[in-house]
């Protein structure tokens, strides 16, 4: 067990289990004895009481704040609060939040997790807690809500980054010459934590590292090269890291790199130096943090704001020629403010559709129904009949304009212009793919073929046909005005 606590001498200890690695923990660590008597703390500890208890005084008992609070503010007595569980029954809390006020009343968010120590013969003699404060990552979740709730996705991991650097104070001198007892602070702690020798090869790696990286068995990569382990070019900025390290100072890098079992993950990565206190010697703590969660929710806003750029380019396309196209065939001014608002609003239908449904496609029963809907007056005039066939957004916004224009000229000269008239629109998928639509009216005033054509025509013949890649054939028979178009449905469900 890697929390049972040994007789071990200092002299037997491994260089790396040194004061100056209790210091590099990104973690505030006390430990009680079996009686829960505070027996042992750092500075970032004290930090974040605002106090510096007693060393062995009976009254400071399971925690040294002042007083605790679950996270969601409801008051614990000390003899209530996790700790005094594992005093109880002797098993680790695993991670928890609390809130933690100190004597001038400040209050701070902590994420806590508390292990039971155990001597060799398997006999409790205390626990140690890990606590890291989380009060401002809290604050700023807390803003991002209020902001925008689409953003609740992305994490606020960068608030406490910075925070792993600051050094910890010498916990109980007793305690450190054990190296077990180190071993599960180590283990307690959520990032990833590695000790290099003077190489670059990796000599030891906490339990939660090896579970992140789904090591089973860690002599398979003991000894191994540290920086290797990262993906071609990213093994240089390891090497770096090291190098700066070395120097003194402190190497930090993000990228990616596979597990053991070849799933890749994102990493935020500090490398410091260990020196003990008598001499340097060479070895190096190397903290990993896990940030694959924040860099995918990055990925997918990079992903939505091109998919919005493109999409707007061609809808402000799209209205330009509508506009230009309209302000040329109209006789006035009026005319072409009633005409232009038509063709705009159904432009802003099509794009509703799509955003109802994935963002990316729309079906073409959505489609001929907001068109219909547009003609409430003569729904029952419209004989709508088909399979349901998904448009990419290109294509279906032309194919809302076209329906639109064919609807508008029935309702002005063909079938919908009097009482009797019916449209019947019909479309099917042959087994080759290919998308057959049939506009055909009956029923209404004799048809006569126009002297001219207008923008309805143009935009139904040509901006229809490069939308879908077909070519729209339109007669004028004497049973009445008929459109016919076929187009491949791959071109019709591209997402361009």
């Amino acid at each position: 067990m890697l929390n049972r606590v040994a007789s071990l001498k200092a002299s037997s200890l491994p260089e790396w289990f040194s004061r100056d690695l209790i210091e590099a923990l990104p973690a505030a660590v006390y430990v009680c004895d079996a009686a829960s008597v505070l027996i042992g703390y750092n500075s970032r500890a004290s930090t974040l009481w605002g106090r510096q208890p007693i060393i062995g005084d009976t009254q400071e008992r399971f925690c040294g704040a002042y007083r605790m609070y679950t996270s969601d503010g409801i008051y614990l007595p000390h003899d209530q609060t996790p700790m005094a569980m594992v005093m109880v029954e002797h098993k680790a809390t695993g991670l928890f939040e609390a809130m933690i006020e100190r004597e001038d009343g400040a209050r701070r968010n902590v994420m806590a997790s508390v292990a039971p120590l155990f001597d060799d013969a398997g006999a409790y003699i205390g626990f140690v807690n890990c606590v890291q404060d989380i009060t401002e990552r809290k604050r700023a979740e807390q803003r991002e809500t209020e902001v925008r709730d689409a953003l609740r996705t992305a994490r606020q991991s960068l608030h406490d980054n910075d925070r792993t650097l600051s050094s910890l104070s010498v916990i109980n001198a007793d305690l450190i010459e054990s190296g077990l007892f180190l071993k599960g602070i180590l283990n307690s702690v959520s990032d990833r934590i590695e000790v290099l020798d003077c190489e670059g090869c990796i000599q030891f790696m906490n339990a939660h590292g090896q579970q992140a990286l789904e090591i089973d068995d860690f002599d398979v990569v003991k000894g191994s090269s540290w920086a290797d382990a990262y993906c071609g070019d990213q093994s240089f900025a390891a090497k770096a890291a090291i190098a700066m390290a070395k120097a003194g100072g402190v190497g930090r890098f993000e990228t990616f790199a596979p597990t053991l079992k070849g799933n890749m993950l994102w990493w935020d990565v500090v490398v410091t130096k260990i020196a003990d206190q008598i001499e340097n010697s060479g070895n190096l703590l190397a903290i990993s943090r896990d940030v694959t969660e924040r860099k995918e929710s990055e990925e997918a806003r990079k992903l939505l704001g091109q998919e919005l750029q493109h999409r707007l380019k061609n809808t402000l396309a799209m209205v330009q020629a509508i506009a230009n196209q309209t302000l040329k065939s109209a006789t006035s001014l009026d005319e072409a403010k009633k005409v232009l608002s038509s063709r705009i609003g159904i432009l802003g239908r099509a794009h509703d559709i799509l955003l109802h449904e994935s963002g990316t496609s729309a079906d073409l029963v959505s489609i001929v129904a907001a068109m219909v809907d547009l003609h409430a007056d003569r729904r029952e005039r419209f004989i709508v009949d088909g399979p349901n066939v998904q448009f990419g957004p290109k294509a279906a916004m032309a194919m809302a304009l076209a329906l639109h224009e064919l609807a508008t000229n029935a309702q002005k000269y063909g079938a919908l212009s009097n009482d009797d008239g019916k449209v019947a629109l019909h479309w099917s998928v042959s087994e080759a793919g290919m998308l057959r639509l049939e506009w055909s009216e009956q029923d209404g005033p004799e048809v006569k073929h126009p002297s001219a054509k207008g923008f309805g025509s143009r935009l139904t013949q040509s901006m229809l046909s490069g939308s879908i890649g077909g070519t729209p054939v339109v007669s004028y028979e004497p049973t009445g005005f008929r459109f016919v178009v076929e187009a491949d449905l791959k071109v019709i469900q591209t997402p361009a």
